[in-house]
């Protein structure tokens, strides 16, 4: 096993026991991919391997469109954050607003995606 499979096990080991819901392994080489997920599913708990998703870049954005509720739920009025009450006011969105920045938010995490990959 190489080091960088190693390291990307330690990545989604620590994802998975910090509780996150799902961990996304994401890499656009193929081989690689299948590599990392044979090599993270043996190494965590067969209970735990339904919370990893392995996905290239273009999947990855799927699934967050997928992901994303049909209607925002509506901001409380108020709640409690450190000992403080705090009031917050959402202004309702249309649909087209809604998409619209829905769509900026996912190019930005494209672009952020792939200039890390050029970077390497």
């Amino acid at each position: 096993m190489t080091g960088a499979l190693q390291y990307e096990i330690g990545n989604a080991t620590k994802c998975l026991k910090a509780g996150y819901s799902h961990v996304a392994v994401i890499c656009d080489d193929a081989g690689k991919l299948q590599r990392i997920k044979a090599a993270i599913s043996e190494s965590v708990e067969a209970t735990q391997v339904d919370r990893l998703g392995f996905y290239s870049t273009p999947e990855f954005i799927a699934w967050l469109r997928d992901q994303a509720p049909l209607h925002a739920p509506a901001a409380p009025e108020q709640e409690m954050r450190r000992g403080y009450r705090v009031k917050r006011t959402a202004v309702p969105l249309s649909e087209d607003e809604r998409k619209q920045r829905e769509d900026a938010i996912l190019k930005t995490v494209t672009d952020a995606v792939k200039k890390s990959q050029r970077k390497r």
